[in-house]
């Protein structure tokens, strides 16, 4: 029985496996450090270049009428308290594993919905507030940048990558910690924050849909041991062969017959008809082979 290697050594490795890296998940990484370069940019510039900068960028009313796509991405690159390292690790952990498994365009696809989406919705709440006098003519040109939005919708799409057991409670924590901090600073910042919460857990039936429920769970973490492991390989092909029948509705690849009763047509022992006539009736009634396994491939 192999022997498991220290708890130092497991740790590690889960965090290297954790890590976004420009092959595993580019578009992770590429972003992280798009964020980096902009944290280090507004450093560098003077205070007032800084502020121009992000005014440029901000998704509110002004900005969003003149210029939507350069307020819509360029926000989504700042971070205008400058601190890194609580993205980058927040990234890590949500739109990291999205990319693993959905791909990096689709990952990105699938935040940036959460962005722009709520950024559209909280500004047009905005214009009409203006509009009725609830909110002064100054919310119109409000500061709003920052990739929280981002980040907010990875994390209630990533959710749904957990067992049953972990994503309710977890959510139900987000959840309150978002609702809490909408209680306590009554902003439009935090509101956005719960709405892309849940617009990220809008995207649960179709991380079903495609299998991944259950694949990130503390069973195929690297710091358990070998014998944990072993227990949640052998349980991810019933998970996903349940996932299949559950997104096509047919069962999957039957069971190939044992190899002392395939008996080909001629030999001796065969006690079908090889005549042409039985030949063609047969290939009709009984379809070879190949063919099932081929439809079992596809299926899946």
């Amino acid at each position: 029985m192999p022997q498991d290697p220290p708890l130092r050594i497991r740790v590690g490795r889960s965090v290297r496996r954790a890590l976004p890296g420009p092959r595993e998940t580019p578009v992770t990484f590429c972003y992280l450090l798009a964020l980096l370069a902009g944290a280090v940019l507004l450093r560098v510039l003077s205070a007032d270049d800084g502020a121009r900068v992000l005014a440029a960028s901000s998704t509110n009313v002004v900005e969003l009428t003149s210029h939507p796509v350069r307020a819509l991405v360029g926000s989504a690159v700042w971070l205008p308290d400058g601190v890194w390292l609580p993205y980058a690790v927040g990234f890590a952990v949500t739109l990291a594993p999205l990319e693993r498994r959905l791909g990096g365009l689709r990952a990105l696809a699938l935040v940036a919905t959460g962005h722009v989406g709520v950024s559209l919705a909280t500004e047009a709440g905005v214009a009409v507030a203006v509009h009725v006098g609830a909110m002064p003519p100054a919310a119109l040109s409000r500061l709003d940048v920052g990739a929280s939005y981002l980040l907010l919708t990875g994390l209630g799409a990533v959710l749904g990558l957990l067992p049953r057991a972990l994503r309710w409670p977890l959510l139900g924590l987000a959840a309150a910690g978002a609702a809490g901090a909408l209680a306590v600073t009554a902003d439009l910042t935090s509101l956005g924050h719960l709405l892309c919460l849940f617009v990220g857990v809008a995207f649960w039936p179709a991380l079903a849909r495609r299998g991944l429920v259950g694949t990130v769970w503390p069973g195929r973490l690297a710091w358990l041991p070998v014998a944990g492991r072993r227990a949640a390989r052998r349980a991810m092909p019933v998970r996903r062969a349940g996932a299949a029948v559950a997104r096509t509705g047919r069962p999957g690849p039957r069971p190939a017959a044992p190899a002392g009763r395939r008996r080909v047509a001629g030999q001796a022992g065969d006690s079908r008809s090889t005549s042409p006539g039985a030949s063609a009736s047969r290939s009709t009634a009984d379809p070879p082979l190949t063919a099932s396994v081929t439809w079992s491939a596809e299926s899946r």
